[in-house]
């Protein structure tokens, strides 16, 4: 396959996928050729993972950006829930590739790390970020009405404490590396030019003969039934006290995280699309991305120069 949106290589037994060299946008997002490149590179490292390849590391070719999520256009052309859902599906599908790779598999985020960018980073085994003031980390997806919805509403509880993780999903608000790594989100932080030594240095040769188990980034304790209920119920005082009830995302994610919250991955991750596919077409979710494709207008319009759309 020729890969235009990613580039893919393999040195030294270590399959390397960057993200933004041959693009000219401010922000790297993810659209659906980059999914489908993303797809076919992890296919042949899934068949090769075995033999010839004993690692994998994500990393940006572009200053102060890894990935900034999907391209909310991608989102905007959304016809129907049906189409929603099978979008959300796809996502899921490739993500869960990373997540059963038996090899490891590290992010290095050196800049902005959001939505889908975000959520691939769940998927693997090891974060490792920059120390640079560029570099932030969170699921905004909230703000346009929405959800993590290629599997990362189901990860980001099993990587951090529920109660964080909750905060991150139903606000929408970033964290920087430090910030980040005080709550277990992140494994380690380097100077940037570092990153990738560290990437390979300290979790790729280390475990060269190791063979991981199945699902690997289950690592915060999930609370049982009752230790959750006042969770919940916190964050739903807290979502009700901010926006007094007139924003449906977040109240629906705290609905699919409170009744579902201990599913197998698979029914799990069959809701979260299920959900994603309700709020896209939503007529909220359908005016708060109105609102920002006006916003990155105005923004473009001010600074012909500099592109500032993002994604989701």
């Amino acid at each position: 396959m020729e890969y235009r949106k990613i580039t893919f290589e393999i040195m030294d037994q270590i399959a390397r996928i960057g993200f933004g060299k041959a693009s000219k946008k401010r922000l790297t997002t993810l659209d659906l050729e980059t999914m489908e490149e993303l797809d076919a590179a992890l296919e042949e490292i899934t068949e090769r993972q075995e033999g010839d390849i004993r690692g994998l590391i994500f990393l940006s070719h572009k200053k102060n950006v890894f990935l900034a999520g999907m391209d909310v256009a991608v989102i905007r052309d959304l016809k129907d829930v049906q189409s929603g859902v099978e979008g959300a599906r796809d996502g899921q599908r490739i993500y869960n590739k990373i997540e059963d790779l038996s090899i490891p598999t590290i992010t290095c985020v050196d800049g902005v790390c959001l939505g889908g960018g975000f959520e691939l980073a769940l998927a693997c085994k090891t974060i490792v970020v920059s120390d640079s003031p560029h570099t932030v980390l969170g699921a905004p997806e909230v703000s346009l009405g929405l959800l993590p919805a290629f599997g990362g509403s189901y990860r980001l509880p099993r990587r951090i404490d529920l109660p964080n993780a909750l905060d991150l999903m139903l606000s929408g608000r970033l964290v920087r590396g430090e910030e980040a790594k005080k709550m277990g989100l992140v494994d380690e932080i380097h100077a940037g030019e570092k990153l990738l030594e560290a990437a390979f240095s300290r979790h790729i040769r280390i475990h060269k003969d190791e063979t991981f188990p199945e699902h690997p980034i289950k690592r915060a304790a999930i609370p049982d039934v009752v230790a959750r209920k006042p969770i919940f119920a916190n964050a739903r005082h807290s979502v009700l006290a901010k926006t007094r009830g007139r924003h449906d995302a977040p109240l629906r994610i705290l609905d699919l995280l409170e009744s579902s919250l201990d599913d197998p991955r698979a029914v799990y991750l069959e809701k979260e699309a299920q959900l994603l596919g309700e709020l896209a077409v939503s007529e909220q979710s359908r005016k708060l991305q109105h609102l920002y494709f006006l916003r990155t207008a105005n923004l473009k319009d001010s600074d012909p120069a500099g592109d500032k759309e993002g994604g989701s």
